[in-house]
């Protein structure tokens, strides 16, 4: 589903990545461990396009994504939980996982159904649809963050550092 094919990534003179290779079947889980500035969250950050590949490929579901915008690489199925949960804080608990879902039409019955897949998979959540965000516990956070990304109906996520504490 996921291939990363001796990858590197450099941010400005400093070589980031050297020669990453990594393959992710359908299903699987994957953790990357290594001690800080390892490359983790630069391996996650060039397989969404956030850091440009400058030798090397991204491959998903047989087609290469390499340097493609974020945007597009979120609507062919990878979604991705950052560091720090970093939810929007003065947006609700349902404002934020409408970001989340920002392809389908607002209104739309879509947006509605995965909102409401979301409260299922965390009930908590579903009483404080109307709070904002920045007023939730740090493990309510997490799961509106994950929320988030859910929403995007991805075929792989992508958790950066998540907290395991989930409430």
């Amino acid at each position: 589903m996921l291939v990363l094919d001796e990858l590197h990534t450099y941010y400005g003179r400093v070589h980031a990545l050297k020669g990453i290779s990594l393959k992710v079947d359908e299903g699987e889980i994957v953790a990357l461990i290594g001690p800080n500035g390892a490359g983790k969250t630069t391996t996650i950050k060039t397989i969404l396009g956030l850091c440009r590949v400058e030798r090397g490929d991204v491959i998903f579901k047989q087609m290469s994504i390499r340097n493609l915008p974020p945007e597009r690489i979120v609507r062919f199925g990878i979604a991705y939980v950052p560091e720090g949960r970093r939810i929007f804080p003065l947006l609700t608990v349902t404002e934020n996982l409408e970001v989340g879902g920002y392809s389908c039409n607002e209104k739309s019955t879509i947006m509605k159904k995965k909102i409401g897949e979301i409260f299922e998979l965390f009930p908590q959540l579903a009483s404080r649809g109307n709070q904002l965000g920045g007023f939730l516990s740090g493990g309510e956070q997490q799961m509106l963050a994950i929320g988030r990304a859910l929403m995007a109906s991805p075929q792989i996520l992508l958790l950066d550092e998540p907290s395991l504490g989930l409430a």
